[in-house]
């Protein structure tokens, strides 16, 4: 009976398991397991949407300088120019505030002082501006009037508030296209993303713009704050658009409302503001360099204040 109940015994801890888990491990366990994959999941999500905002995202461009540390010294060496202006022949209508906000690019559409720029650098959804400048070689400082605007197709028409005032000697050398672009057509964009003009080259990666919009180009083409209001040329020297946003961080991507948007702008003014284009562009026949010194004396700094 003794030998009988050793090896009931002997059998009972063969049969015993390896490991002993207690109910309790395994609820751990599975908790543990559930977070695990919610988390997983959870992740997942966060990482999609991340990447559908980044490729949706519309950055509007204008340069904000109200946060510069270096705002002081900037403001010395305009107030240096101002009183440089005043004193030469070419004299500002009026000083103007003393604090900058936001800085894009302007180009001529007129010798005589009409302008173009991106029209959320002059409201940038606070309001419009108190006042508005263009700088010419850091130099020369004009006040400028709103003449008309669209806010949708984000451009604004300018005019110099000088009488008699001249971009340059010569007329406008470039014209604006009439009708969009075709995929792949190479392209340049001259701009003030700071006080140095900025030259860049790309060619139309796509016939419509953010969120498909068909009055835009999506251009392949690199663009920086303060370059809001530069204009888009073809290989002729021609404006096919004008810049107002970039988009993902992931590519060289930006957007330009189409010329066409433009032209339907200046065809709506009243008749004391009717402007005459030029018909025919003095470009197509030059050099890239050429080009570039012919519309350089048409581009400027817009400056815009707000107190």
């Amino acid at each position: 009976a003794m030998l009988s109940s050793i090896g009931k015994q002997q059998q009972a801890k063969k049969q015993q398991p390896l490991f002993n888990i207690s109910r309790q491990s395994i609820k751990i366990a599975a908790v543990a397991a559930s977070v695990a994959v919610i988390a997983s999941i959870f992740t997942y999500f966060i990482v999609v949407f991340a990447d559908n905002t980044n490729e949706n995202r519309y950055n509007t461009i204008s340069r904000d300088l109200s946060h510069l540390r270096n705002e002081q010294e900037r403001q010395k060496r305009f107030q240096l120019a101002i009183i440089d202006t005043i004193n030469s022949k070419h004299k500002a209508t009026d000083a103007p505030p003393a604090d900058v906000r936001y800085t894009a690019t302007g180009f001529a559409v007129t010798n005589d002082g009409y302008f173009l720029t991106a029209y959320h650098a002059i409201n940038n959804g606070k309001g419009d501006a108190d006042s508005i400048y263009i700088s010419i070689n850091q130099s020369e400082y004009y006040k400028a009037n709103l003449v008309s605007y669209d806010a949708k197709a984000d451009i604004a028409l300018l005019k110099v508030e000088k009488r008699n005032f001249k971009f340059a000697k010569y007329d406008l050398p470039y014209t604006f296209a009439n009708s969009k672009a075709p995929l792949a057509t190479e392209i340049y964009s001259l701009g003030y993303p700071n006080e140095a003009l900025k030259y860049s080259e790309g060619y139309v990666s796509s016939a419509n713009g953010f969120d498909n919009n068909t009055h835009q180009y999506t251009l392949y083409l690199p663009a920086l704050p303060g370059q809001s209001g530069s204009p888009v040329f073809n290989e002729t020297g021609s404006v096919i658009g004008l810049i107002t946003a970039t988009g993902t961080v992931k590519e060289e991507q930006t957007y330009s409302i189409g010329s066409e948007a433009i032209l339907h702008l200046l065809s709506g003014l009243p008749k004391k503001n009717k402007i005459s284009l030029p018909t025919k562009s003095r470009l197509n026949k030059l050099s890239r360099e050429q080009q570039i010194e012919k519309i350089t004396p048409f581009l400027f700094e817009v400056n815009v204040y707000k107190r």
